[in-house]
């Protein structure tokens, strides 16, 4: 058993899933036929069985009706000498007692009375002018002829032992023999006799059990062709239906499967490096299209990978060849001899690894080599010299110092400009207008930041917003927050509403997230036309909402988690109406947690204040929070990164 499942589940994972749902049609196909021809069948077994019941009664009828008017022609009859010794040897009052078992009053008795060679005979019992019971019989061949003409059609009787007693047709009883020869029955069944047109009646004897067997050649009725043909046409139909059924359901298998396959095959070709493949499709709104449309999201992204890693090693290799020039230059101490062995040794340095750090490449070779000579030739010198190569080796580890430091930060300098320019930028916020009024700046306390800002315009009518602050400083927070970033961008792409794309993003981080770092991100969905604000809040510093009226409010509800920390938990949303002049204010916490001299915080309470007073536009709004955080924090330095967002609604603008 355990062999033939593992041979099942082989076969099973050797087919595609087009042919496993093809098999999975037919086969409830095959089960709908087979359930709805069993009670078919039934019926058709029950009428066929009612049918052969009908016409073995008929016959019964005629036959008893028959044996009715043999009681006066066995009367009648002179019997023959054998006849009459049989009689004479029979009681009359056991014949007459028989008779009353049925009721007829002539039936069939079995004799058994040498040397005849019949042992069913006719028999009946009639009164003489004395008034005694005489016994009448007659052999039940001899009446062969009336029997056929009493029902009207060809027939044979068989006794129980397989005995001719009477036939009308030789041939057929041949046929019979030969048959019930290979037979264990004399009796063959109700379907083989409709099936030959032969019917079987049970003879009963004058004592109530069977002695004989009597078949008798009906013909079908056109009624009976016509059920018949009905059911056969009626399964022929039903055939043609499962095929036809069939087809279809292969079709629309064929049909659904069709986009599945191109995403197969656009899969396939990534996973061998195709990553500038076309993977623009006609967009449509089911499961295949959004997958495709990750599919090219994902493909994006990593082609700027790609990019950026380019670019990466581009500066690595000419930070290397700054660092051989200034060896040869510091080699022009050495022996000529030796100056030429260092060049070699340069030449045979791989270019194509420029990340390679190795002790033992070329390049740590050559250095160690300059290194060891122009200390060997500055000890043989005097103490002056020495003191000499003393400091040309200071000056040397200095160089490299600052060759590794510019390095750093040339490193630092392009991945802050990487992170700037993932930012929308003014150009972004210019095609809002003049719905909305909306400016945004990040000022990040290292070269990478950890904050992030987005909004971008998902459709026709509805603009997304986000601000975001990642755990830690530096290059991990910003790989953090440009992960994060891109897979809320995909999920709201693919349609996902505001709670459903952060719990996605939060299962995403938490399961690939070794080192533990997190995120908090506030994530809203504005519709343009209306005014409503959806939103949803993943550990994030609440919004400030100042109303057109000058009242400022806090933007407290639907707040959870931190994306990475558990991914347990279902994020909700929350839902407001902004007015014509409502104005939303973004932050992360370097804004709220900013501190003076005396360690005190800006705080909320300052936060608001400053953000209740109108700026003519939201730009003047920005740049007037920051001037109050630096006027506040002027004689300490910034110790974490400032984001700031602000949007002002302006439906009556566009209307303008």
């Amino acid at each position: 058993m355990i062999q033939t499942g593992t041979s099942r589940q082989r076969i099973l994972q050797k087919l595609s899933l087009r042919h496993q749902m093809t098999g999975l049609v037919w086969a409830s196909l095959l089960l709908f036929t087979f359930a709805l021809s069993m009670p078919l069948w039934q019926i058709y077994q029950e009428q066929k069985s009612e049918r052969i019941n009908g016409i073995q009664n008929v016959y019964v009828s005629r036959w008893n009706g028959m044996l009715d008017g043999l009681g006066g022609r066995l009367e009648n009859r002179t019997p023959t000498a054998e006849e009459r010794a049989i009689a004479h040897s029979l009681n009359a009052e056991t014949v007459k007692e028989l008779l009353q078992h049925t009721s007829q009053a002539t039936g069939l008795l079995k004799i058994s009375y040498p040397p005849n060679t019949s042992t069913v005979w006719l028999a009946s019992l009639s009164n003489n002018t004395r008034g005694q019971s005489n016994i009448n019989i007659a052999p039940l061949e001899t009446y062969t002829r009336l029997i056929r003409d009493q029902l009207g059609v060809d027939f044979f009787a068989v006794d129980t032992q397989g005995e001719l007693l009477a036939t009308n047709n030789q041939v057929q009883w041949q046929a019979f023999r030969s048959r019930m020869q290979t037979s264990s029955s004399l009796a063959p069944s109700s379907t083989a006799l409709l099936a030959e047109d032969w019917i079987q009646i049970p003879l009963k004897g004058l004592g109530g059990t069977t002695i004989a067997h009597l078949h008798v050649h009906h013909t079908k009725g056109t009624q009976e062709q016509l059920v018949t043909s009905l059911w056969l046409i009626t399964a022929a139909l039903m055939m043609t239906l499962i095929a036809l059924l069939g087809s279809l359901g292969q079709g629309l298998i064929q049909r659904l499967f069709a986009p599945m396959d191109q995403l197969n095959n656009d899969l396939s070709s990534l996973a061998q490096g195709d990553w500038f493949l076309d993977l623009e499709r006609p967009i449509q709104d089911n499961e295949i299209s959004r997958m495709q449309q990750a599919l090219l999201v994902f493909q994006q992204q990593t082609v700027r990978l790609a990019q950026q890693s380019f670019e990466h090693k581009l500066t690595l290799l000419r930070e290397r060849h700054l660092l051989e020039v200034e060896l040869q230059r510091i080699a022009q101490l050495l022996p000529a001899q030796e100056q030429e062995a260092l060049r070699k040794l340069l030449i045979s340095q791989p270019h194509n690894n420029p990340e390679s750090t190795s002790s033992k490449s070329p390049l740590a070779q050559g250095f160690q080599m300059v290194s060891a000579k122009v200390i060997d030739q500055q000890t043989r010198v005097n103490e002056l010299l020495a003191q000499r190569t003393a400091d040309l080796t200071l000056i040397q580890q200095a160089l490299l110092e600052r060759t590794q430091l510019d390095r750093l930060r040339e490193e630092l300098t392009l991945a802050t400009k990487l992170q700037m320019a993932n930012l929308p930028q003014a150009e972004a916020a210019e095609a809002l207008r003049p719905t909305l009024d909306l400016f945004a700046t990040m000022r990040s306390a290292r070269e990478v930041g950890g904050d992030f800002y987005d909004f971008f315009q998902l459709n026709e009518d509805h603009v997304v917003m986000m601000v975001g602050d990642a755990s830690g400083k530096g290059i991990a927070a910003g790989m953090l927050v440009l992960v994060a970033r891109t897979l809320l961008r995909a999920h709201l792409m693919a349609g996902r509403n505001v709670a459903q794309c952060l719990t996605d993003c939060n299962r995403l981080l938490t399961h690939d997230n070794p080192g533990g770092s997190f995120t908090t991100v506030f994530l809203s969905l504005l519709n343009l036309r209306t005014g409503q604000l959806i939103y949803s809040n993943a550990g994030h510093n609440p919004p400030l909402l100042r109303k057109a009226s000058g009242n400022t409010e806090s933007l407290t509800q639907a707040n959870g988690v931190m994306l990475g920390i558990t991914d347990e938990w279902d994020y909700i949303t929350h839902q407001i109406q902004l007015s014509a002049g409502d104005c939303l204010l973004l932050y992360s916490d370097g804004v709220s947690e900013a501190h003076n001299a005396a360690h005190e915080l800006f705080g909320q309470v300052r936060l608001a204040q400053c953000f209740s007073q109108k700026g003519v536009h939201a730009q003047a709004d920005v740049m007037q929070l920051l001037q109050r955080v630096d006027d506040f924090a002027s004689e300490v330095d910034q110790f974490d990164d400032i984001t700031i967002l602000v949007m002002r609604y302006r439906p009556e603008a566009s209307i303008e």
